[in-house]
């Protein structure tokens, strides 16, 4: 069997390059104008690839680290510290984003300063031919290990240009948290993930992938966080008195319309005033609507996700439609996080079904009420409420609930990119 096989239909008008990697076979897209020039590079790629495996001679290993933006990125850093990978080691990190403005390539790469890299590279809003161009034209060939966040489409990519590495998978947040189909996870070498509110490990999950499971230091997370919290501080003053919710604002609930959405955010934001809470509302990145201010609604605006800042003695709760900070910001941060619960078990992504099973319905917050309390009082009760009925809920591994809609609905992450499906061909 040859390692390597390539076979293209020259005729068409969109290429179908098919590659098969030790018996494992993959496919993509390219236009008919671009194939030769890549398939030129990919073999020269190839031959270089595997030059260097044949010849190294140096002890020092060579590790990629590829995430997706602050979370992910937050995360590699705590493993790369918690791991010791610096030790012995030429790191180099690829920042990749579909959607991505100056500033925050200019926030990634500041927050990348906190561990030692060699080289460190951005790839933003590229089609995924321009992802596999970017490794081959940089002759990003030589390394011994590929840490990647837990991604189908990326570990698809991965297998791609780097058969001779190891991998190893790591933590987006909390919807990745799961084994994919199609997806062929054998040469994988471990999965480093957060173990979010101590039961969410990973869903799908044979004995063999158990034994492949590490988990991230919550204290390694929360030094970085601290950092990059002065870094970039909130944006408003924040006050205990006014016994703060925070609501996490949604892009778009799918199926609905911007209006219905902001409808639907609006309709909690106001039985959430009339209990006595001030709301303070962090829009999401893509959200243009423009929100106005009273005394009990105020928009918070962050560089950075909300996991990051230690806001438990000013605000009382995190609210979402279906947003992973639901699950996360207790972790993290110590605050209870809810979200709407009938929105989010009724989507076809498994991932939104996953926070609802593991984050109380906001309608636990209506019950109670803040009027004419002190912050301490509500907070206790809320605590109380919110543990209460997480004690009982089972590790994400051993949920029958998400197992049976695993074998039903989608996958909880969309591809990155909205053009991969054109390009590139599902395994």
């Amino acid at each position: 069997m040859k390692l390597f096989n390539l076979k293209v239909n020259k005729r068409a008008l969109c290429n179908v390059i098919l590659i098969n990697i030790c018996g494992i076979k993959f496919s993509f897209k390219c236009v008919n104008s671009e194939y030769y020039k890549f398939l030129s590079a990919y073999r020269n790629y190839l031959k270089e690839l595997k030059e260097y495996k044949q010849n190294k001679q140096t002890q020092t290993i060579k590790r990629l680290f590829i995430t997706n933006g602050n979370l992910s990125l937050i995360n590699t850093l705590s493993i790369i510290n918690q791991f010791k990978l610096t030790e012995n080691a030429e790191n180099s990190m690829i920042v990749w984003s579909d959607k991505g403005s100056r500033e925050f390539a200019d926030i990634n790469k500041k927050i990348s300063q906190f561990t030692n890299l060699k080289n460190y590279y951005e790839l933003y809003n590229k089609e995924l031919i321009d992802f596999y161009n970017f490794f081959i034209q940089n002759k990003l060939f030589a390394f011994d290990e590929i840490y990647f966040y837990n991604h189908r489409f990326l570990f698809n990519v991965v297998n791609i240009l780097f058969p001779y590495s190891k991998y190893y998978l790591t933590d987006e947040g909390v919807c990745v948290q799961i084994k994919h189909k199609k997806v062929d996870y054998t040469k994988a070498e471990k999965y480093i993930f957060t173990n979010y509110l101590d039961k969410i490990d990973i869903a799908n999950a044979g004995e063999e992938d158990k034994q492949k499971l590490n988990f991230i230091d919550k204290s390694e997370f929360t030094d970085i966080a601290k950092k990059c919290a002065q870094l970039y501080p909130p944006d408003i003053q924040i006050n205990r008195e006014d016994k703060n919710i925070i609501f996490c604002g949604t892009h778009a609930v799918p199926d609905w319309t911007i209006e219905e959405t902001i409808r639907y955010q609006n309709s909690i934001i106001n039985k959430l005033t009339e209990k006595g809470y001030t709301v303070i509302f962090k829009p999401h990145p893509r959200d243009l609507y423009e929100y106005k201010e009273n005394d009990k609604f105020k928009i918070l605006q962050t560089k950075l996700p909300l996991e990051i800042y230690d806001l438990k003695d000013k605000c009382l709760a995190v609210v979402s439609i279906f947003s992973s900070v639901s699950c996360q910001m207790y972790y993290y941060q110590g605050i209870a996080g809810f979200c709407c619960e009938e929105i989010a078990k009724k989507s076809s992504d498994i991932g939104f079904n996953i926070i609802a099973e593991y984050s109380p319905s906001v309608e636990m917050l209506y019950s109670i009420d803040a009027h004419n309390r002190t912050f301490e009082e509500i907070q206790t009760e809320i605590l109380n409420k919110y543990e209460a009925w997480l004690k009982n809920k089972p590790h994400l591994s051993e949920n029958t609930y998400i197992q049976k809609r695993y074998e039903k609905l989608k996958f909880s992450v969309p591809l990155t990119s909205q053009t991969v499906s054109k390009i590139y061909a599902k395994v």
